[in-house]
């Protein structure tokens, strides 16, 4: 599976083979020139530096295989869901860092300073974006049943929904 990066006008600037099959979560760019791409399989993740228009590839880790939440960076390192797990890892080596258990094949965002994750049943939890464990701040049931998409933030309301509702909460600090 190729990476392509075009200029405007839809010529290619560079290219890259991926190591692996196909990514299937979105790709994150850490500024100012590196690009994250992570699938389920056994190469897990990678990382690349385009620099001149020349990828090239830094690191590869299975510590990081995600399946459709994408991942977040914040700080130096990536925080996202191994299969059915909630890990961190460094975004410099791919190193893991810790994982977490019990959310099923949950999702995550950022907001503000904490990572709000969604279990696939429904459980939020609030999260601090540390790489030296996992701290629990806080967790409430957002909503009954499968939840596989990714909550949203806006304006200090928190949007979850699951196969056929959704609900709204207002967020205070």
């Amino acid at each position: 599976t190729m990476m392509y990066s075009f200029d405007l006008k839809g010529n290619t600037k560079w290219s890259f083979k991926m190591p692996l099959q196909s990514p299937t979560a979105m790709p994150v760019f850490i500024a100012p020139d590196r690009i994250f791409v992570s699938s389920l399989s056994d190469t897990g993740s990678f990382m690349i530096r385009v620099k001149n228009n020349q990828p090239k590839k830094l690191w590869t880790s299975p510590a990081m295989q995600n399946e459709w939440s994408s991942t977040i960076y914040h700080d130096g390192y990536l925080y996202g869901f191994s299969k059915a797990k909630l890990v961190c890892i460094s975004a410099e080596t791919g190193e893991l860092k810790w994982g977490q258990r019990g959310f099923g094949k949950g999702s995550l965002i950022m907001a503000g300073d904490k990572l709000l994750v969604l279990s696939d049943q429904g459980l939020l939890t609030i999260v601090e974006p540390s790489p030296e464990k996992y701290i629990k701040t806080g967790s409430f049931k957002a909503i009954e049943g499968k939840s596989w998409t990714a909550p949203a933030f806006a304006e200090g309301k928190l949007f979850v929904r699951n196969l056929s509702e959704m609900s709204c909460y207002k967020l205070t600090k």
